[in-house]
């Protein structure tokens, strides 16, 4: 028997119809029969399954979401094997490593050196130095300062026996304790013993003329062998030493490379002179100005017979010598009345903090530092250099700074006033940038300046316009990073 649809079947009981067997057959297959047909299915109140909704859905696990967290399924992949987390600092550390980088690789790395950023600094001994290997271009050495300094002073017992290798050279008596330094390097005659005794270094020297005490001297010959230097003849020099004794000709006498010879008459010149070489030989407190000029001496004591004098050859080719001291901005305070204010700042970037004395617009204010100048110093002017930087603005950036000073001795009075401002007026214009000034005028030191006075210096912006209006127009702080003081001296002996 077919199962037939509801029209066929009302169709089969119309009135006055008999229904046959096979109809009554049908009407029965047509509905369904749990016994013969299982359970009936009940729709559901969505709506009736689709074809392949069930294939879909056994498909899906159970007790699978749809709503999980990115927190869930995260912890969900890593909690399986070999996932290997690849997390965000990683990422970054990725992203900062070039391309094909390579730390074995020599190009790359004498790359990166040659690329460096080199601070020079003051080396001590134990400081150590990488070298390369000569016999193997792969191998680097480290050395200590004192071990590769030992290379050039060699050490024995007796005279040297060869020439030396370069002028300058020191050669190192161990057994007899004497010291010997090359006065060229012809031959082994070049070598002069040198004896240090009680602040003097000296050496003996046979003369090639009449010397007298208080003579400046030249090698003449080889063997230690000195004569006169004179200003007017240029063979006749470096001056090597002074005579600190008379010695006749071809005999030999004491030359004094540095330190004191006293027992002179240094009556015609003044403390803290400089002696030069003069016309003729001998010394002169006036320096030349023809011939070869060569400071070789400063004047201790005034005396017709017991003047004393430093000689001192570092001084070369000038009677004076031009040097600096820097003042960071962290050595600075600010005043108590009209200060300045000390900051710290990062360039966050790089991690990048700078200690500066911030300057306000508007008006002046002050910074101090103090300085106890060196022996050598000539109580002279000063000049400055100042170091800075600024915030963010958009026009106007010119910064005019301004310093003056007064020097204090033993037992002066420290309420007194400053000497007279010199400027520095400098021009900036991008964002934190560093701007180096430009060197100010001479300053006078207020205070009658002498050896060994403790000078404090006071720093400021100029805003008001002290030299000329409209000299300072920044809108924004002025950050001081430093300030560079020049000044002269005339020995760099602190005797």
């Amino acid at each position: 028997m077919t199962a037939q649809n509801r029209t066929v079947l009302k169709g089969y009981f119309n009135t006055g119809d008999t229904p046959t067997e096979a109809q009554f057959a049908n009407l029965i297959d047509s509905f369904h029969n749990p016994t013969n047909d299982g359970a009936v299915q009940v729709q559901p109140s969505e709506g009736a399954f689709a074809n392949g909704d069930k294939t879909k859905l056994d498909g899906i696990e159970t007790n699978a979401t749809a709503d999980q967290t990115g927190a869930e399924i995260k912890a969900a992949y890593e909690g399986e094997a070999n996932t290997n987390a690849y997390t965000d600092a990683e990422k970054s550390k990725l992203a900062a490593i070039e391309a094909s980088a390579d730390v074995t690789d020599e190009t790359n790395v004498l790359a990166a050196l040659n690329g460096a950023t080199i601070t020079a600094v003051t080396p001590t001994l134990s400081d150590k130095v990488t070298h390369q290997d000569a016999s193997d271009s792969d191998n680097l050495k480290t050395s200590t300062v004192e071990q590769l300094l030992s290379l050039f002073a060699t050490t024995s017992a007796g005279a040297p026996a060869s020439a030396p290798d370069f002028e300058g050279q020191i050669f190192n008596d161990t057994l007899n304790n004497d010291i010997y330094v090359a006065a060229a390097t012809g031959s082994v005659d070049d070598w002069v013993k040198v004896t240090p005794t009680a602040g003097v270094l000296s050496f003996t020297g046979t003369a090639s003329g009449a010397i007298s005490k208080g003579d400046p001297v030249y090698f003449s010959a080889t063997g230690g062998t000195v004569a006169k230097c004179d200003n007017a003849t240029a063979s006749t020099f470096p001056c090597v030493g002074i005579a600190s004794e008379a010695i006749a000709d071809t005999s030999t006498g004491t030359i004094v490379v540095a330190g004191e010879i006293d027992t002179l008459d240094t009556s015609a010149y003044g403390v803290n002179d400089v002696l030069y070489v003069a016309s003729g030989g001998g010394l002169t407190d006036t320096e030349p100005t023809t011939g070869t000029v060569q400071p070789v001496a400063v004047v201790k004591s005034t005396d017709a017979g017991s003047g004393v004098i430093l000689v001192d050859r570092k001084i070369s080719g000038s009677a004076t010598i031009k040097t600096s001291y820097w003042v960071p901005a962290a050595s600075m305070a600010p005043t108590t009345t009209g200060g300045a204010t000390a900051e710290k700042i990062e360039y966050g970037t790089n991690d990048v903090d700078l200690e500066v004395m911030a300057f306000a617009t508007g008006a002046d204010s002050f910074a101090t530092f103090s300085i106890l100048m060196p022996l050598g110093w000539n109580e002279s002017t000063v000049t400055f250099q100042p170091v800075w930087t600024h915030a963010a603005t958009t026009t106007d950036f010119d910064v005019t700074w301004a310093l003056q000073a007064r020097a204090f001795g033993n037992d002066d009075a420290l309420d007194a006033a400053f000497g007279t401002a010199v400027t520095s007026k400098d021009t900036g214009g991008t964002t934190d940038d560093l701007y180096i000034g430009p060197e100010s005028a001479a300053m006078t030191i207020a205070g009658t300046p002498a050896e060994g006075d403790l000078v404090v210096f006071r720093i400021f912006r100029d805003t008001d316009g002290a030299g000329t209006a409209g000299d300072d127009d920044l809108a924004v702080d002025a950050r001081l990073v430093g300030v560079k003081v020049f000044y002269t001296i005339n020995t760099l002996s602190e005797a």
